[in-house]
């Protein structure tokens, strides 16, 4: 994942010194916790939600109606007075 530098930084891991404005390039759960600490922001845009609804959109096979009723939950009744 592509990462704009926003604030200098030396990384954690390879102890090189990155200047505000260079992009690097860095696996996404690396790129994602520098941002979170506000050293870069990501370039690479999220995918939309209307994107994500369809991939998460399965066929649904619908189940044989039973011929009972569903009966509703009724919650119980506590007396709390000691």
């Amino acid at each position: 994942m592509k990462l704009t530098v926003t604030k200098g930084f030396i990384d954690k891991d390879t102890n090189i010194f990155h200047q505000v404005g260079s992009v690097v390039e860095y696996p996404e759960k690396r790129a994602k916790e520098i941002e979170y600490r506000g050293f870069g922001k990501c370039e690479e845009p999220k995918p939309s939600k209307a994107k994500a609804k369809e991939k998460e959109v399965a066929p649904v096979q619908l189940e044989e109606k039973s011929e009972q009723p569903i009966k509703e939950e009724i919650p119980k009744k506590v007396n709390r007075k000691k």
